[in-house]
């Protein structure tokens, strides 16, 4: 049989300076397109960890500066880190880990002086607060849009680092020996240097909408990190980023957990609230309400104060979980109440849905004023010298605590975004992508005089 054939073409690659010239071109192309193709459809940067971590379902470390040397744990991290916050930070959710809002040392504003609150500075976050900031170590810090957390001064309000997530930052960061940590919406546990922002490790595991509650201890290693998670988990972690323990609950928990002692109180989207031994996990009792809870728990004087999705308020004693009272409104309570007995006797602080503020009788839950306003009250209240401070329509004011009658108020450049935080003196805040401070004594400014970060767009220490 005849086998038809290809003609005969020249064996150039036979040829040895044109095999290598083409082989060269050829190898130029394939680096070109790999690079680009890896820029394009490979994960962010701070992404591509994080993907790693998701599948693995384990924490990372943060990128090391070389090969061989890598973060420090939490041992190594205490020798160079700050002292605990004082009393005059507000360095987590609610001011501390039992999340009354009521921080005790914020003493020198009173009824009689809060009329000289004066505006101390404005900062151009960028964008639009995200979250309610913190402050410790002179530091504040705040979450924005596009996944932004910015470190700034507390007397100046000029930048000192700013940090891209990749992601956005739904809920306030804690800050605890030495670490910033934090959420954002692609499910990560983040915990960057608070001095640099240099990014430590993170974790994902389904986090985003519950804020870490942590609770030091003299020991680093035996210092525990508390959240729950969009997968209905609710964890402790180290400080290194290990999962120490995990309890299941029936739905996702967007609560942000409270901690008195060694229990540790959370709701869940699950119609719950849920004690549970900070220690092992174990659970200690629940408490079932008739909608979600997605508020703070409160505690206080053997008493668990917070508010659900069905439009009631909840007083729980702490031990056993049982019913001291309720108070029902006429919105769901997705704000966090401030409790303190800062007027001779204890009062509940809470804002609505139905745009009220309530004043509640802590002991037995009878209404004691209440104010209204024109939108949701959804921003928590914050209460110290007599004063309860909070944000709402487009004003920040401070209500005194036995009446409710406006004291103080400002006008903000838009609706009051931001929980406001009781720290040295300074009553911050936000509304929109402006930062504010207020503080006795301080010159007024005027409305354009912002104070805006530098061009640090894209910086990762």
């Amino acid at each position: 049989m005849v086998r038809n054939r290809l003609p005969a073409v020249p064996q150039w690659w036979g040829y040895p300076g044109v095999f290598y010239s083409v082989a060269a071109l050829v190898y130029a192309l394939a680096v070109i397109a790999g690079t680009l193709t890896a820029q394009r459809f490979l994960p962010h940067e701070e992404a591509r960890p994080a993907v790693a971590a998701a599948l693995l379902h384990k924490p990372l470390k943060g990128p090391p500066a070389h090969p061989s040397t890598p973060p420090p744990t939490a041992h190594e991290h205490a020798q160079q880190t700050p002292a605990r916050p004082s009393a005059e930070d507000w360095p987590m959710h609610r001011y501390s880990a039992t999340r009354t809002g009521a921080p005790p040392s914020f003493a020198a504003v009173t009824p009689q002086s809060v009329e000289r609150l004066a505006e101390r500075w404005r900062s151009d976050l960028g964008a639009s607060m995200s979250a309610p900031a913190v402050a410790a170590a002179g530091r504040i810090y705040a979450p924005a849009d596009g996944g932004t957390l910015l470190a700034l001064d507390l007397a100046t309000g000029h930048v000192a680092w700013r940090y891209q997530t990749g992601a956005p930052l739904v809920f306030s960061p804690a800050v605890a020996a030495g670490r910033v940590l934090f959420t954002t919406s692609d499910g990560r546990l983040c915990a960057l240097d608070a001095t640099t922002g240099r990014r430590l490790w993170s974790r994902t595991a389904g986090y985003g909408a519950s804020s870490p509650v942590v609770q030091e201890a003299d020991r680093a290693a035996d210092t525990r990190i508390y959240l729950g998670t969009a997968h209905g988990t609710i964890e402790a972690l180290d400080l290194d980023g290990q999962l120490t323990w995990t309890f299941m609950a029936k739905g996702p928990v967007e609560s942000s957990p409270a901690l008195a002692g060694h229990t540790l109180y959370v709701g869940s989207n699950d119609r719950h609230i849920y004690a549970l031994d900070a220690r092992t996990g174990k659970l200690q009792w629940s408490v079932a309400t008739s909608a979600g809870v997605s508020a703070t728990p409160v505690v206080t004087r053997d008493t668990v104060y917070v508010g659900s999705q069905d439009a009631t308020m909840y007083a729980l004693n702490a031990t056993t979980g049982s019913t001291l009272w309720t108070h029902r409104t006429n919105g769901s309570i997705r704000s966090s109440a401030a409790v303190g007995s800062q007027t001779g006797h204890e009062s509940v602080y809470v804002g609505s849905d139905d745009g009220t503020l309530y004043a509640f009788d802590a002991i037995d839950g009878h209404t004691e004023w209440k104010r209204s306003f024109t939108n949701p009250v959804v921003s928590s209240p914050a209460l110290a010298g007599g004063l309860v401070y909070l944000g709402a329509d487009d004003s920040v004011a401070a209500l005194d605590a036995r009446t409710g009658q406006t004291r103080w108020t400002r006008q903000l450049a838009g609706p009051a975004t931001a929980s406001p935080a009781l720290t040295h003196g300074s009553v911050i805040t936000g509304s929109g992508r402006v930062l504010y401070a207020f503080a006795l004594h301080a010159a007024e400014v005027t409305a354009n005089e912002v104070v805006r970060p530098p061009n640090t767009a894209g910086h990762r220490p």
